[in-house]
C-alpha cells in the first residue's frame, strides 16, 4: 500500500521514502518525512500558481495583442479616411477658387460690355443731338456749308 501512494505521488512530482518504518536516531519515528511531504506540497502549489499565473497572463497578452492589431487597423482605416476626406476637401477648395475666379471674370467682362454699350449709346446721342442741333441752325445766305464748298471748287478751276 505504502509504495502504492508512493507511485501516484510520483506521478505529480512528490517523493516518499520507500521504507515508512524510517526511525530517527533516538528510536521515535521519523517526523521529517511529514513535514519534508508538506513542504514538497507547498513548493508544488507554488509552482502550480506561477505556472497559472503566467499562462493567465500570456493569455491576456495574446488578446491584448490581438486587441491592439484590432485597434491599429482600425487607426489606419480612419487613418486613410481622412486622407481621403483631406486630398477631396483641397480638391473642393480648388475648384471653389477656380469658380470665383471665373466669376470674377464674367463680371469684368460684363461690365466691359456695359459700359461699351453704355459709351455708344451716349456717343450716339451725342452725335444725334449735334446732327439735329445741326438741322435746326438757321443757315445763313453764303454761308452754308454747300456753298463754301462750291466757291472753293470754282476758285480752284479758275486758277
Amino acid at each position: 500500500m505504502w509504495q502504492t501512494i508512493s507511485q501516484q505521488l510520483s506521478l505529480v512530482g512528490l517523493t516518499l521514502p520507500a521504507d515508512l518504518a524510517v526511525v530517527g536516531e533516538d528510536g521515535q519515528p521519523d517526523v521529517d518525512i511529514a513535514q519534508e511531504l508538506s513542504q514538497q506540497v507547498s513548493i508544488a502549489r507554488f509552482v502550480s500558481d506561477s505556472i497559472g499565473r503566467g499562462i493567465a497572463k500570456a493569455q491576456v497578452e495574446m488578446e491584448m495583442e490581438a486587441q491592439m492589431d484590432s485597434k491599429n487597423f482600425e487607426i489606419a482605416r480612419l487613418w486613410d479616411r481622412l486622407h481621403y476626406y483631406d486630398a477631396v476637401n483641397r480638391e473642393m477648395s480648388q475648384r471653389n477658387q477656380e469658380s470665383l475666379e471665373l466669376t470674377r471674370r464674367e463680371r469684368q467682362r460684363r461690365k466691359r460690355r456695359q459700359r461699351w454699350v453704355w459709351g455708344s449709346i451716349a456717343a450716339v446721342i451725342t452725335v444725334g443731338t449735334a446732327a439735329l442741333a445741326w438741322s435746326y441752325l438757321p443757315t445763313v445766305q453764303g454761308s452754308s456749308g454747300e456753298d463754301h464748298f462750291e466757291a472753293t471748287e470754282h476758285d480752284h478751276e479758275t486758277k
